[in-house]
């Protein structure tokens, strides 16, 4: 019988073991992926749950608009801005403006903008929300006297009051803030939200978020209860916008006076919200512009002692 020499490895033996060492090292290569993509996902900020949290927002370059690009003086306020994407790609900017009641500007690319002369509505008209209709005219949603009125527009710019309050304050409140740009959910109703109005010069205290339901955008019935503010939801809670997410919740984002942030909460009912999280960004006065899919816009409004009330942007998915 032949004596096979034991002393090295036969070709085959020798492909063998290539070929193990290969997956075990493919599995390491497999393992150290799997723990690295896991660490990812940590910082990203995924719950337990599966909830995709919001990454903390960064604030665009530059600002978007300004006291000086209306003529308002230094110092005083240009704030409450709601967009709206024309029909040719470009965007408007509804404002109030100090003085000068509600204004607007036009840009190309949603960054730069550039005031159009005359205003909108008349001084005493202020937190503008502005919502594109089916049959392509501007409603105009506005805090007045009692509460919330509106003003109906074909090309955008020149404004018909209409007759009678959209919104009244709920029972106990004299005064509302901050409506937010209607949506229509799954019950086939319109839902919009809004807060009390807090008074300059006082004291921090909680503001609450209420909310009201539409057949039609212009007969409007408060729904009961608060939606966030209090220690519901939020310590306090003002001037929301809100948004629908591909799984067709209501995420709504808003401004909390202490500490300062913008953050947001998701109802999968528009009535009862989430724990509020934080954007990471302080700005009050938040309004939504859909750019594509769910990525949007964030514009909102800040305060610069030499400047006066500024809108900033941000970019964001809305969180599910």
């Amino acid at each position: 019988m032949k004596k096979v020499n034991r002393s090295g490895f036969s070709i085959i033996e020798l492909i063998i073991v290539i070929i193990v060492l290969a997956l075990l090292a493919g599995a390491g290569l497999y393992a150290y992926n799997r723990v690295k993509i896991n660490q990812e996902t940590s910082s990203k900020g995924l719950s337990i749950s599966g909830t995709k949290e919001q990454k903390d927002l960064v604030f665009e370059d530059g600002l978007r608009l300004q006291p000086k690009d209306f003529g308002v003086q230094a110092g005083m306020p240009v704030a409450d801005v709601s967009a709206i994407k024309l029909d040719d790609g470009s965007w408007r900017l509804y404002a109030f403006a100090q003085n000068k009641g509600v204004v607007s500007a036009v840009s190309k690319d949603g960054l730069n903008f550039v005031a159009e002369a005359g205003s909108r509505l008349p001084d005493g008209s202020g937190m503008p929300r502005a919502m594109k209709l089916e049959d392509g005219r501007i409603r105009l949603y506005f805090i007045t006297a009692g509460g919330v009125g509106s003003a109906i527009s074909s090309d955008g710019l020149n404004f018909t009051v209409e007759k009678g309050l959209r919104v009244s304050p709920p029972a106990g409140l004299s005064e509302i803030s901050g409506i937010s740009t209607p949506v229509k959910l799954d019950d086939g109703k319109y839902h919009t939200y809004f807060s009390e109005l807090p008074k300059p010069g006082q004291m921090i205290k909680a503001v609450h978020i209420y909310s009201a339901t539409s057949d039609d955008l212009l007969t409007w019935v408060n729904d009961e209860g608060i939606r966030a503010g209090g220690d519901s939801v939020a310590s306090s809670a003002e001037h929301p916008d809100v948004a629908v997410n591909k799984n067709g919740d209501v995420v709504m984002y808003f401004f909390v006076n202490e500490p300062q942030s913008l953050v947001y909460s998701i109802s999968s009912d528009g009535l009862n919200f989430s724990k509020a999280r934080t954007t990471g960004i302080k700005c009050n006065d938040a309004n939504l512009a859909q750019l594509n899919g769910a990525s949007y816009r964030i514009y909102c409004g800040d305060f610069d002692q030499q400047i006066g009330g500024v809108v900033k942007s941000a970019l964001t998915d809305l969180p599910l």
